[in-house]
C-alpha cells in the first residue's frame, strides 16, 4: 500500500541554460540521518541494506509521472525490475555524461535506489551529506564519473530529497535549469 503524497508538482523546463551553479532543488537539503546504505561493487550494483521500503520504487516512479518529455520505460540493460526515466530527445540539451544510455537519465531500481548523473559541483555536495556515493563502475573507469547512486528513500521526508535529486538530474540532461511549480 502507498502512501499519500499529495499532487506531484509540475515541472517547468526554463530558458537559463545550466552552469556549474546548483539548480534551486538542491539549494538547503539536509545531511542524510544515519549510516550510508551499502552498495554492491558487482553488477547490477544494488543497494544491499537500507532498503526496507517495499513501496519505494512505486513512489519515485509516481513523483515523476507527468515531467514534460519524460518517459518511463524498462532498462534496456538487465537490471531486474529496474525503470529507466527517458528524455525526450527534442528536449535533451544536456552533456552526453548526462545520460547512461540513449536517452535514459536514470534508473530507478526495484528496491528504489537510482542511479544517474549530476554535474559535479552539483553532486559533491549531496555525496558530503550522504545522500549517495559515485556508482561503483565509475571507480573502475567502466561508465562516466558523473555516474551517481543515491539511495532508496527511508521515510517521506527521503522521499522528498531524491525527488528534489532527480530534478536536478532532470535540469542536466535538458541543458537548462527546470524549476517545480507548487
Amino acid at each position: 500500500m502507498g502512501v499519500a503524497l499529495g499532487p506531484a508538482r509540475r515541472r517547468r523546463i526554463t530558458d537559463a541554460v545550466i552552469t556549474k551553479d546548483p539548480p534551486s532543488c538542491l539549494h538547503g537539503l539536509p545531511s542524510r540521518p544515519g549510516d550510508r546504505a551499502e552498495i554492491a561493487r558487482q553488477y547490477p550494483c544494488a543497494q544491499t541494506t537500507q532498503a526496507d521500503r517495499v513501496t519505494a520504487q512505486a513512489e519515485i516512479l509516481a513523483l515523476v509521472s507527468g515531467w514534460p518529455g519524460v518517459a518511463v520505460a524498462p532498462v534496456r540493460q538487465t537490471i531486474h525490475g529496474a525503470n529507466a526515466l527517458l528524455l525526450d530527445d527534442r528536449l535533451a540539451e544536456g552533456q552526453g555524461e548526462a545520460f547512461i544510455m540513449g536517452m535514459e537519465f536514470a534508473h530507478v531500481r526495484a528496491e528504489g535506489s537510482v542511479h544517474t548523473a549530476l554535474a559535479p559541483e552539483w553532486a559533491e555536495p549531496l555525496l558530503g551529506k550522504g545522500w549517495g556515493q559515485i556508482h561503483p563502475l565509475a571507480l573502475y573507469g567502466l561508465i562516466p564519473p558523473q555516474s551517481l547512486v543515491f539511495y532508496a528513500p527511508r521515510d517521506e521526508h527521503e522521499l522528498y530529497v531524491l525527488e528534489c535529486i532527480l530534478t536536478a538530474a532532470y535540469s542536466y540532461a535538458c541543458g537548462r535549469y527546470v524549476e517545480c511549480d507548487p
